[in-house]
């Protein structure tokens, strides 16, 4: 066994140093003596034993001086639990480092954090209205989804009359909402005053891609009617979306509706959409009407004139039995109350018709007006009627009303200043409203 001659610890074979003290280890062997006094082995004798211990002193003072020596230039090997504490003591200044330098990286290359440019993007206008006009369709909030910072260019530029640091950043991502999906790139740039960055220009596009994800929700943009006679409405809403890899169309359908003082106009109306990513979606020609249709509200109403001066006093009706895009139907009352006396020359008369009268109105679809001619032959009576409206004296109360002009073949006067025997009769005609009766 060998021991290490400074501490005693036991040494392990063919060990080159003490791992207790690190001194250096002799070249001895086991159980192989010393020969660093006279390389001899020692000779039987009193002298030869006091040579040999004075030689074996020497060679121990020369030895622990060699020993010495080599302890004074050998590094010295640290026990199990200092190379641990070594090793953890490293990896902590590493890590240190490391993270050191990527904040070095992150601050130096990308001024702007990613938290700060998606909350600038999404407060921009187009965030808001999108990069597609809304036409027929209705507004919806858009939502950006994966969102990426792709780069940031630091740069210096002449500012306001001073030299500015500037960044301009630039990014990616999609932005959908109910009506359309867009993939976009975009650019934003920054400048820094007193110590802190802010916005120089709006965050705005740069290219995109827009995909409908449905197809139009309405026809009719403005759906007031331009005339307050007519109530327009609408029902019964389907659309379509046809098409893809860039060219997209939608057809639309609905029911409509004109609804007016004496019919409602009823049919279906058709278009066809086209879509472009500057333009939206844009109606292709003019909607197309089918199955058009009148529901006439006639029957049942009855319009009446008064008419009252010095010479007599005229009353008429007009009372609507049957109504249809057909036939319009109406029993008809005139009467003409003489207020004046005969004289020489003058005969004046009474008059007292009544009678029935048919024919097929005319009414163009969904305007608010309508005409019918009415002619009795048996009596002589011709009616000409068309739709009105009227206000009250304050101009404001309306009452519907058919303007008539009414031509007779009765006589209401006969004059006789050219012959007595004969006369020449003057046939009683008039006109004016016919308001509706409450």
């Amino acid at each position: 066994m060998i021991y290490c001659e400074n501490c005693g610890k036991q040494l392990e074979n063919n060990a080159a140093f003490c791992a207790e003290c690190g001194h250096k280890v002799g070249a001895l062997s086991p159980g192989k003596p010393s020969e660093g006094a006279s390389g001899k082995q020692p000779v039987a004798g009193m002298h030869s034993a006091g040579n040999a211990a004075g030689t074996s002193a020497k060679a121990t003072a020369n030895t622990k001086s060699a020993s010495n020596a080599a302890s004074a230039t050998a590094p010295k090997a640290l026990s199990p639990k200092n190379k641990k504490t070594a090793i953890i003591a490293g990896a902590c200044a590493a890590a240190i480092v490391v993270i050191a330098i990527v904040a070095f990286a992150v601050m130096g290359a990308n001024p702007i954090s990613n938290d700060r440019l998606r909350d600038d993007v999404n407060a921009s206008n187009f965030a808001t209205t999108g990069v597609v006009p809304s036409n027929y369709v209705n507004e919806s909030p858009y939502e950006i989804t994966d969102f990426k910072v792709d780069d940031q260019q630091k740069s210096k530029q002449n500012l306001f009359g001073a030299e500015l640091e500037c960044v301009t950043a630039t990014f990616t991502g999609t932005m959908s909402n109910a009506n359309f999906e867009t993939d976009f790139t975009g650019e934003v740039s920054y400048m820094k005053e007193n110590g802190e960055w802010v916005l120089f220009s709006d965050p705005s596009i740069t290219s995109s891609t827009t995909t409908p994800l449905k197809g139009v929700d309405f026809i009719d943009e403005n759906t007031e009617s331009s005339d307050s006679a007519v109530v327009y409405s609408t029902s019964d809403f389907a659309s379509t979306l046809d098409g893809g890899e860039g060219s997209y169309t939608s057809t639309a359908t609905q029911k409509v509706s004109y609804d007016m003082w004496f019919a409602t106009d009823t049919a279906t109306s058709t278009a066809t959409f086209a879509f472009s990513e500057t333009d939206g979606w844009q109606m292709q020609g003019e909607a197309q009407l089918s199955g058009q249709a009148t529901e006439w509200k006639l029957a049942g109403k009855t319009f009446e004139l008064t008419d009252e001066s010095n010479y007599g006093k005229v009353t008429a009706s007009l009372s609507f039995s049957n109504a249809t895009s057909e036939t319009l139907d109406a029993d008809y009352v005139i009467d003409y109350d003489n207020k004046r006396e005969d004289k020489t020359y003058y005969k004046y008369h009474n008059v007292d018709l009544t009678g029935a009268v048919t024919n097929e109105p005319t009414h163009e679809f969904g305007q608010p007006n309508f005409a019918v001619s009415f002619k009795d032959t048996n009596n002589s009576v011709a009616f000409d009627c068309r739709s009105n409206t009227v206000s009250d004296s304050n101009g404001s109360a309306v009452s519907y009303a058919l303007n008539t002009s009414v031509e007779t073949e009765s006589s209401y006067m006969t004059s006789y200043l050219v012959s007595m025997d004969s006369g020449n009769d003057s046939y009683l005609s008039f006109g004016g409203n016919f308001i509706e009766k409450a």
